[in-house]
């Protein structure tokens, strides 16, 4: 269909003479001439084009229903196996024999079909004579399959050896590692034809269900082009797909996918590769998106196969690729512009990066002549025009425009769209998208190689440990050396819930907000300055049992970021004004969370949950607090607090030596005393009770049921963390029962927050108030969690699904050095030797199954339960 979606072809001259350009002569609009697009009364739409040239007809069917829409059976392949089963049999035609003769009948016809991530599609070409039956068949074959037993069985047999095939095969292979490693939330992230072990969960209930649901017409689209009047073509399909029923189709959630901010690396080994496989891919657009022209247009200049920037630099005379390409993939949702190569014996994916780094810093600059441009613009409409040449072609171009962009002629808009694109367009998308701090890397290494790259990593990470210093008054310092792009700061400061009291509730908040508003040494105006001047970013908040500053720059910045901080902490001007200003905006913020039903459901949970704890309030404090806090309350909050024994500093990134040194030497200035403490007392373990509290002005319930939990300091907090994610997530027990089976939440799952006192284990259901949906979720969330409680842990899949959830999720957010400075300060504010933070693979590598079930023994036991909803 469109230009990234075709093989490239041999790179053309440039086919430009006087007057337009070539491509601009080229009459490619009228391939498409009298094709028309209709909705029927039962919602199929139907695309039809007569096209006389064969005595063909060309039929394809469509249907909206791909592997990101199997809701609780993702992973499991569910639509691939239609493109086998559907030949199985029908009411009309009991069985696959009956199919295949009356294929065979029509001279063969070249039935076939295809799955993708967004769509399935059924397709066949036949001679004019046989195009009404070949209708009637797929017709049949949408509405009245029956998917027999014993051949399912069978079929399903087949996909085992299709799955087997496609693990043998390691560019197959590469490419689900890439949309695995590149896709964080949205479904792109698994293979359309699924995981064995979820597959062999599928039922014929299943199965049926599916078809039932998502084969409707109203969730089809039938092209039909060829040897026969527009007209009669119509008929045919109004006559057989126009009589098919119309059914409620109901709406998928699909998340939408995060923007990528911070760098992610992937590496493999297998000896079924020969040589380095290795992509670069950057997010960027989706289809909607006008940048899309210029991406796809640098991707084929830099492709282009004989004198392309990747052909010359990474094949011909760097001798890094035996292969290089480029490309621009832009679905419905966020895409992808990616440099994919296969390496030279000896080199590794850090060479082939940093010659894509010099690719990319030329196109950012400008090398790309005019004639490259034009030459790619005429290449893309030679490439639409002669890839035209059947009624099949134009059938699957007007049905892959319809179901990417809703628009059957978009291919005329694409090319005039291409037809614009600058020299200024391409330079400014590549300077927009193609950036290497929120890239994904993923590699696909011969095994030989493992050992040569675990020897290099070992004395890498030997170089990089975390080094640590306790200041004379009691500051303590963590500094990890490490090669990132920014420097992230963290001082984290004791405070928070667990040193205030029904009376100041909310003056901590206060403090943090009112601290980054201007420091002795630097006017609010100047700390702005100072900071937006280099790009970088200072926030600062407060929780349960600390509060924390933190603040990412450039590596070049470093020294500038830590005095800003050091300022921050222990100079900060606290005058009425700003404090008047603090609290207006979090009396805003607190009216602001009383219409977030979400938020008030969770705080109605805590007040049953945590009692009289501290852990039962908001962060925010209260209107009637907030209103007693003034700049004298915070003024004397941060003498106390703002001492050196509750103070810790952690620094990660690209810097010198003398790092710690000057850290040293910023924050020596704080006060030596001694720190703060806090109610020693502990929340009550829950006796279970139910309560139902009503949260009035909302179209919704929030179901929440709680178990006490592992604190920070305990091993078991590793164990309960996989066992929250057996019941969290889209594979997770909750979501396929409450969201999955029985649609009855549009927000469900679980999670573990160890903290300093009291942790606590969480389900949470977010629900419609009608038709008591509440209380059955409530009742299906405790079913599921007794299950688990009696069950425990019967699949491998699953146990295994868990602990990779927590691993990846982990290393995901380790890649943001504020991530991990965070993760290092908050180890030594608990007295937990920050580098146990690089051993947390090994601690989630080291749970059984036998640790979950002891973990649910012990916890999941009493547990309160709170419906938050409108009476």
């Amino acid at each position: 269909m469109f230009m990234k979606y075709t093989a490239l072809l041999c790179s053309l001259v440039a086919i430009i003479s006087c007057g337009k350009p070539y491509y601009e002569k080229v009459a490619y609009e009228r391939i498409y001439d009298g094709a028309v697009c209709e909705t029927l009364a039962n919602g199929l739409t139907v695309i039809i084009k007569e096209d006389r040239r064969a005595p063909l007809v060309a039929v394809r069917c469509y249907v909206r229903t791909g592997s990101i829409h199997e809701e609780a059976n993702l992973g499991s392949g569910l639509s691939h196996f239609f493109e086998h089963a559907m030949f199985l049999g029908t009411l009309k035609r009991p069985n696959a024999q009956r199919i295949a003769s009356e294929v065979e009948m029509m001279g063969g016809g070249n039935f076939n079909a295809y799955t993708t991530l967004d769509h399935t599609c059924y397709l066949f070409t036949v001679g004019r004579d046989y195009y009404r039956l070949g209708i009637e068949l797929l017709s049949d074959l949408m509405a009245n399959s029956v998917f027999p037993p014993i051949p399912v069985a069978n079929e399903q047999n087949t996909i085992h050896k299709e799955m087997a095939m496609g693990d043998d095969d390691p560019h197959r292979y590469f490419n689900r590692l890439t949309m695995r490693s590149f896709f964080i939330e949205h479904p792109y992230r698994y293979p359309v034809i699924g995981y064995r072990e979820v597959y062999d969960r599928l039922s014929r209930e299943d199965i049926l269900s599916y078809y039932s649901n998502r084969y409707v017409p109203n969730n089809m689209v039938v092209v039909v082009v060829g040897d026969a009047s527009r007209d009669e073509l119509r008929d045919a399909v109004a006559k057989t797909f126009g009589a098919m029923e119309r059914r409620a189709l109901k709406d998928v959630y699909i998340p939408a996918e995060p923007e990528h901010t911070t760098r992610r690396a992937v590496a493999e080994y297998s000896d079924k590769v020969k040589m380095p496989m290795v992509e670069l891919a950057f997010q960027t657009v989706g289809i909607r998106d006008s940048d899309m022209f210029a991406l796809d247009l640098l991707a084929s200049i830099i492709s282009e196969e004989n004198v392309g920037l990747l052909k010359r630099t990474l094949v011909e005379s760097g001798k890094i690729a035996y292969r290089a390409n480029a490309s621009s993939w832009t679905p419905r949702d966020r895409g992808a512009f990616t440099f994919y190569g296969e390496l030279m014996p000896g080199k590794t994916p850090a060479d082939f990066e940093n010659s894509i780094r010099e690719i990319v810093d030329a196109v950012q600059n400008g090398v790309i002549a005019r004639e490259e441009i034009e030459r790619a613009k005429t290449k893309a409409v030679v490439d639409f025009t002669t890839g035209h040449e059947t009624v099949d072609s134009i059938a699957g171009s007007l049905g892959g425009n319809f179901i990417w962009a809703d628009d059957h002629l978009f291919d005329i808009p694409y090319l005039k769209g291409i037809s614009r694109v600058s020299g200024d367009d391409i330079k400014r998308v590549a300077k927009k998208y193609l950036r290497f701090g929120s890239v994904t890397s993923v590699a696909l290494m011969p095994e030989s190689m493992k050992k040569a790259e675990a020897k290099t990593a070992k004395t890498a990470a030997d170089k990089e440990n975390a080094v640590t210093r306790t200041l004379d008054n009691g500051v303590r310092i963590v500094v990890r050396n490490k090669k990132t792009a920014t420097a992230g700061f963290v001082v984290l400061m004791k405070g928070g819930l667990l040193y205030e009291n029904e009376t100041n509730n909310g003056a901590f908040h206060m403090l943090v907000n009112t601290m980054v508003r201007g420091t002795k040494a630097y006017s609010k105006e100047k700390l702005y300055a100072m900071i937006n001047d280099r790009g970088g970013s200072l926030s600062a908040e407060s929780g349960n049992y600390y509060t924390a500053f933190r603040m990412q720059v450039l590596n070049n910045d470093w020294r500038e970021a830590a005095k800003i901080l050091a300022s921050v902490i222990a100079q900060p001007r606290i005058d009425k004004g700003e404090v008047a200003l603090v609290r207006q905006d979090t009396e805003s913020l607190v009216k602001q969370k009383e219409k977030d039903a979400f938020f008030q459901g969770s705080m109605r949970f805590k007040s049953h949950f945590y009692e009289q704890h501290p852990y039962a309030r908001s962060v925010y404090g209260t209107t009637n607090t907030i209103a007693r806090i003034d700049s004298r309350t915070l003024t004397a909050l941060h003498k106390q607090f703002a001492v050196g024994s509750n103070i810790v500093v952690a620094a990660v990134g690209d810097m010198p030596p003398e790092t710690l040194a000057v850290l040293a030497n910023m924050f020596k200035v704080l006060p030596k005393r001694a720190g703060a403490s806090a109610d020693a007392a502990t929340a009550p373990v829950p006796v279970s009770r139910s309560y139902t509290d009503e949260m009035s002005g909302f179209e919704q319930s929030v179901v929440t049921i709680g178990f006490r939990g592992p604190t920070v300091f305990t091993e078991d907090a590793y164990a309960a963390e996989v066992m929250c994610n057996i019941l969290d997530g889209m594979g997770g027990r909750l979501y396929a029962t409450i969201r999955g089976q029985y649609s009855l939440a549009y927000a469900v799952g679980c999670y573990q927050s160890p903290k300093y006192q009291s942790g606590a284990i969480v389900c949470y259901a977010a629900t419609r108030t009608k038709e008591r949906r509440t209380e059955f979720a409530a009742k299906l969330m405790r079913d599921e969690i007794t299950r688990l409680f009696n069950e425990n842990v019967t699949s491998d899949y699953e146990f295994l699904r868990a602990k990779n959830v927590s691993k990846t999720e982990f290393d995901t957010k380790l890649q943001n050095p504020s991530f991990e400075a965070s993760e290092l300060a908050h180890r030594m504010l608990c007295d937990i030797d920050p580098q146990d933070l690089y051993l947390m693979k090994e601690h989630y590598d080291a749970v059984r199954k036998a640790d979950i079930i002891d973990v649910a023994g012990r916890y999941l036991t009493t547990y309160i339960e709170t419906i938050a909803t409108q009476k």
